[in-house]
């Protein structure tokens, strides 16, 4: 429960939803969004929501037109899929801001869940879900299932040690806005393979310093293709680069023949 009213209209938290080709799948991205909105909003906690806007994929346009509730805001962003983030921190007002990838979803109790946890403390960090669960299209069917743990990054200091090989966190998350004015979010270099942009960030966080903390008991929910892998990942570069890519989501140490160039 919210410990006090917030001073003037500044929300205690903005919600980003990303959006560019995920078309129809918006649907259940913002209803799972509307009700972690609602439920952060019944503790007495304000919420502003936003989707920030870019491609041209005319379906995801026409849905965003049609059927998005009026309560959302829309924003239009230049670079495409998490490439976009900046212009939601720039664009919405809260003290905190939370984004999800179009085609995800999250559990009812994220955003209350966030901004209890962020109440007890007072350190600039950066909140996660504690469980990632990817699903494929015919969830009965179990193709692409998978549930994963993510790891307080203050406990577990091997997931840094790890972060070479492999993202140990998900796509979804919420920061205190003072992270994202000292590490923000890079844009995409594909000159150098560097495309999976949430890794990136991520390592740059770390080193600067911000924990990557867990909300017990709240899920990120991800839709996976047939081989298991969460429709949001990029796309894997062009150039075979040791860095933050989708490429590298293996052991180092299964490639002795390739080593660092950057």
């Amino acid at each position: 429960m919210k410990p006090e009213a917030t001073a003037g209209d500044i929300p205690d938290l903005s919600l980003v939803v990303l959006a560019d080709r995920q078309g129809t799948r918006l649907h259940g991205t913002i209803t799972a969004a509307m009700r972690a909105i609602g439920q952060a909003r019944a503790a007495g906690w304000s919420v502003e929501p936003l989707v920030v806007r870019s491609g041209d994929d005319p379906v995801t346009g026409r849905w965003l037109a049609v059927k998005l509730d009026p309560a959302w805001r829309v924003v239009t962003a230049a670079a495409e899929g998490t490439g976009g983030r900046m212009a939601g921190v720039a664009a919405c007002r809260g003290r905190l801001v939370g984004f999800m990838i179009g085609g995800d979803l999250c559990s009812a109790n994220w955003l209350s869940g966030v901004l209890d946890a962020a109440a007890r403390r007072t350190e600039a960090c950066v909140w996660r879900p504690e469980g990632v669960v990817s699903f494929g299209p015919d969830y009965m069917g179990g193709t692409g299932y998978a549930f994963d743990l993510q790891s307080d990054s203050s406990l577990d200091p091997a997931a840094i040690d790890r972060l070479l090989a492999r993202h140990p966190y998900s796509s979804q998350l919420v920061a205190s806005r003072a992270v994202f004015d000292a590490v923000p979010f890079p844009s995409a270099d594909p000159s150098r393979g560097w495309n999976d942009l949430d890794w990136w960030w991520t390592c740059n966080t770390l080193a600067a310093g911000f924990a990557h903390r867990i909300v017990p008991a709240t899920f990120h929910y991800q839709r996976a293709d047939a081989l298991g892998q969460p429709l949001s990942l990029p796309l894997p570069p062009e150039k075979r680069r040791i860095g933050p890519s989708p490429l590298w989501r293996v052991p180092l140490e299964t490639t002795p023949e390739l080593a660092p160039v950057d």
